[in-house]
This record gives C-alpha cells, sequence and structure tokens, in this order.
C-alpha cells in the first residue's frame, strides 16, 4: 500500500531518506533479470555514503556505452563480492535508519524492480523500507527540456564531473535534492513489490492522488485484483467484456478520459496474463 506524503511531512521524510543509485546490466524492460554489479548511496541530511561493487558472475560483459564505464571481467573479479554479500552489507547500512526511504532518479522503472529482483534471486527477506521516485518530484519543481541526470544537475548545481557510476551518481542526486528543497506537491511512497501506480501509461499525480486517497488503492496490483474482481460479477450479470468492464470502472473512478484510454489497455493485459502467463502483449 502506498504511504501519502504531504508536503508538510517531507521535513520528517528528509531525517531518514537515503538517496541511492544502481548500476546493473541488462535490459530494463526486464529490470528484474538484470545483473547488478554496483550500488551506492548517500544520507539525504548527514552525507553518510555507502559503495559496494558486485560480482555479478556474467559469461560476457557489453561494450559501454557512450560515456558509461568501461567495465571488465578483471575490474570484478578485483573488486566484487557476492550479490548476497553485497545486499547484507547494503541492509546493515540502512539498519540504523528509522523510517527506511530510499530516493532514485526513474528508480520506479529500473532501480527499485532491479534491487527487488537481486533480493529475490538471493531467497532474502524484503527489508521494510519504503521507495520514491525523485523524476515524479523533480517534474513538478522545475520545467526543463528533459529530465536526466545531468540536465537537472546543470540546472541546480553544474556540470558533473562524473556520471555513470553508482555513488557519484548518488552524490549528485543528493546535491539536486539538497538544492530543490520542499517538493511542491504530495508524493506517495511504495514499499517492495508494489508497482507504483505512476507506472501505468495515462497515470499522473492528479490520478495516482485520487486512486490512493478516495479508492485506497495503494498500488499497481491492488488496482489490477480489484477490476478483475468486479469483471467477474460484470461478466456474470451485464455478459461485459473485460475491456467494457475496466472503462467502466475506472469511469466511476473519476479518473479523466483522456488517462483511462492511455490506461485500459495495460489493465486488461494485466488481467489476461494473471489468467494465461503465456498471453501476449497486445
Amino acid at each position: 500500500m502506498a504511504v501519502h506524503v504531504k508536503t508538510s511531512d517531507w521535513h520528517r521524510v528528509t531525517q531518514s531518506a537515503v538517496v541511492y543509485d544502481l548500476e546493473f546490466v541488462g535490459n530494463i524492460q526486464t529490470p528484474e533479470r538484470c545483473a547488478l554489479w554496483e550500488i551506492g548511496a548517500v544520507h539525504l541530511t548527514t552525507g553518510d555514503r555507502f559503495s559496494v561493487i558486485v560480482q555479478p558472475n556474467l559469461r560476457t560483459i557489453p561494450p559501454p556505452e557512450e560515456g558509461c564505464f568501461h567495465l571488465t571481467q578483471e575490474y570484478l573479479a578485483q573488486h566484487g563480492v557476492s550479490l548476497s554479500q553485497a545486499l547484507c552489507r547494503f541492509t546493515a547500512w540502512m539498519a540504523p535508519r528509522t523510517h527506511k526511504v530510499l530516493i532514485s532518479h526513474n528508480g520506479f522503472k529500473s532501480d527499485k524492480p532491479v534491487l527487488e529482483g537481486a533480493f529475490r534471486r538471493c531467497g532474502m527477506s524484503c527489508p521494510p523500507w519504503l521507495f520514491l521516485d525523485s523524476l515524479m518530484i523533480l517534474r513538478q519543481q522545475v520545467k526543463l527540456p528533459n529530465y536526466k541526470l545531468q540536465t537537472l544537475y546543470r540546472h541546480y548545481v553544474g556540470e558533473m564531473a562524473e556520471s555513470h557510476r553508482a555513488l557519484p551518481d548518488a552524490l549528485a542526486l543528493h546535491n539536486i535534492m539538497t538544492q530543490c528543497g520542499t517538493p511542491l506537491k504530495s508524493v506517495c511512497a511504495y514499499p517492495m513489490h508494489a508497482t507504483p501506480l505512476q507506472n501505468l501509461p495515462g497515470v499522473g499525480h492528479a490520478c495516482e492522488e485520487r486512486l490512493v486517497l478516495q479508492h485506497q488503492l495503494g498500488s499497481v496490483e491492488e488496482l489490477v485484483l480489484r477490476i478483475r474482481t468486479q469483471c467477474v460479477a460484470h461478466a456474470f450479470w451485464e455478459a461485459k467484456t473485460i475491456e467494457e468492464t475496466v472503462v467502466v470502472i475506472l469511469t466511476v473512478y473519476g479518473l479523466p478520459n483522456a488517462s483511462i484510454q492511455k490506461m485500459a489497455p495495460c489493465i486488461v493485459w494485466r488481467i489476461r496474463y494473471i489468467q494465461d502467463p503465456k498471453h501476449p502483449y497486445k
């Protein structure tokens, strides 16, 4: 269930928030399969730092993209520890912090699911952490041509000296979050294995807030489960299709039609995927 954080409570979040970044190899479209090779983090108020290199045991390492670190097997062998060791170290470093809020940039679609996949692969219990995405916050704070980390850093601080490494990127985001101040609007923090509502096409801040506050729907999974349950009733009593039912229910939730048209196909696919995991996305 999402935790709704008002702007008036932001100062409480900053006392226990950690800005983090992950470096990984793999297709971001399937983040749970990505190979994590570095974790970097900075406490938002104290500046306390954490960094660890992970040995992901890759057979091959793809060539680096322009501007990225040239990762080699030799570097990983010399500096890396096992994934389980790295996660244990990170968890231990996080342990003294009371609320355990983690913030990363575009993390809802990359860092968070990659980290979830790492814990799952190691068979480790997920810590009681909450996650925020700085991308959602900064889009409300300032209007820029794009919201890449380098662009934001240039706006708030200056040119980045180093990027595409976990700790330097975490430090850059730490500086950005410090400079931007209190969010202009409320934000939603999500626990592990809860897909943020803004991951759905067509869902922005207003739709997310309406679903969380007015309908007590705190994740994509909760939304899909409720609609799926109602689909069964609609199919029985009114002989409606899944597509028709999804649109009807989202309309009842008071969401704008433009958002519904973007959300509905994704929700329909998720419902059908639950029924048949081999069902292709179309």
